[in-house]
């Protein structure tokens, strides 16, 4: 299965750079091109910063939350 990031990113129109929790970066042309882009795993953005020219977007994995079989939260009883 493949994810996309916000697809509000689209309309940035600066080079890109997506820094992943592992330390990996990828950088994208435009926006546009991380918006496109496919990723592994869902992630949501915590971060935008602009250095230059250059728009870094900041993400984190998305965990999924524990539910129980009736689709509420887990609880301690």
């Amino acid at each position: 299965m493949t994810y996309k990031i916000n697809p509000d990113v689209a309309k940035m129109k600066s080079p890109v750079k997506v820094m992943l929790p592992t330390g990996e970066e990828m950088l994208f042309n435009t926006g546009e091109e991380a918006a496109a882009a496919d990723f592994s795993k869902h992630y949501v953005i915590t971060e935008i910063i602009a250095k230059g020219n250059v728009i870094y977007l900041a993400v984190e994995e998305v965990g999924m939350p524990q539910m129980n079989w009736v689709g509420e939260e887990g609880t301690f009883f």
